[in-house]
């Protein structure tokens, strides 16, 4: 790797630069990364180098891209459980933007309480518990999940309220087109309770970007368009993303969120 990062230069000019740049995206060793962009800096205070400013300017965003990683919820949760034990009620849920309708990265604080029921709380940012470590550090290394997760519903957030679905459209009202769609998500979640042997009463809450979620039993499930279907992803179960159940209708266009 760090070979093909060396660059070639000829006639003050960088002959390798695609092949750097692209070794520069999939780079992980934020350490090299940093030393190397320094050693471009000081390059920059000598002799003109074509393709110099576009190298620097790469490996910048590559050390802050893995720098946020570094300090996104997932991350940051994980170390604090080997800090904190008592965390492990507590779970960061990433929903990527290919499975959001609103085409946005979305992240969920979940908590399973003591009497087996899960709460959430939508985060509007992939750092929440980065900031709230910074703002308030005593509060994740020493406290409890419900401390946490209170602590972000009272300060910071409000937790998601989860109704039955029978009700939903009272407190919820639709356009006829997304009823239709509303519906048919009732029927293939009902397919797959039954295929699996869960008779609970499903729950659903709307997150900020108007899309559904669904709460069976402690299973958060959601539906996302993929070109004219509707797909069924558990966010929450063991297999992630990776379980998806077409709905058997074939959504007309115009019936898309």
């Amino acid at each position: 790797m760090k070979e093909k990062l060396r660059p070639k230069i000829e006639k003050n000019k960088i002959i390798n630069l695609n092949d750097i740049l692209e070794s520069i995206k999939t780079c992980e060793d934020k350490e090299f990364l940093t030393s190397y962009h320094n050693e471009s800096l000081m390059y920059k205070q000598g002799t003109y180098i074509e393709g110099l400013k576009e190298l620097s300017d790469t490996l910048s965003d590559r050390i802050k891209k893995l720098n946020k990683i570094e300090t996104n919820n997932v991350n940051i949760l994980k170390n604090l459980k080997e800090k904190n034990p008592n965390l492990s009620k507590l779970e960061i849920i990433e929903t990527k933007k290919d499975i959001n309708d609103s085409k946005q990265d979305i992240d969920y604080l979940s908590y399973l309480n003591e009497e087996g029921n899960i709460k959430l709380i939508e985060c509007n940012s992939s750092q929440i518990l980065s900031d709230l470590l910074s703002e308030n550090p005593n509060e994740l290394l020493s406290g409890t999940p419900e401390d946490i997760f209170n602590y972000l519903n009272f300060y910071k957030y409000r937790e998601m309220k989860f109704i039955k679905a029978s009700k939903f459209l009272e407190h919820h009202p639709i356009l006829n087109e997304e009823v239709i769609i509303f519906y048919q998500e009732l029927n293939e979640i009902e397919k797959y309770s039954k295929r699996n042997n869960i008779f609970i009463e499903l729950e659903v809450a709307v997150n900020s970007h108007d899309e559904r979620l669904y709460k069976l039993g402690t299973l958060i499930i959601k539906f996302y368009n993929d070109k004219i279907q509707r797909k069924m992803v558990i966010i929450n179960d063991e297999l992630k993303n990776k379980e998806l159940i077409n709905l058997i209708h074939i959504i007309p266009e115009e019936h898309n969120l």
